[in-house]
């Protein structure tokens, strides 16, 4: 799942989390945001191999902050 729809569906089913879950997803996708700038700036020095690393790195954030939100939610916990 791309960062742009991890984003996408927190914001439709924020009203569902706190304020906590929701600043904690949103610092999380900002993480993942600028990981694939760092990625984009490899790609342009040519180290593929780097830029490839920070990239699944970037998605594997994005990720993580989409089931973090979707197990607060389901569980009504309070976790980051």
């Amino acid at each position: 799942m791309k960062i742009a729809e991890v984003e996408n569906y927190i914001r439709k089913k924020s009203a569902k989390a706190s304020e906590r879950i929701l600043n904690s997803a949103s610092a999380k996708l900002e993480v993942a945001k600028n990981l694939i700038e760092e990625g984009v700036e490899k790609q342009k020095t040519e180290d593929f191999v780097v830029a490839f690393e920070i990239f699944q790195k970037a998605h594997s954030i994005a990720q993580q902050a989409k089931m973090i939100f979707d197990a607060s939610i389901k569980f009504r916990l309070d976790i980051e």
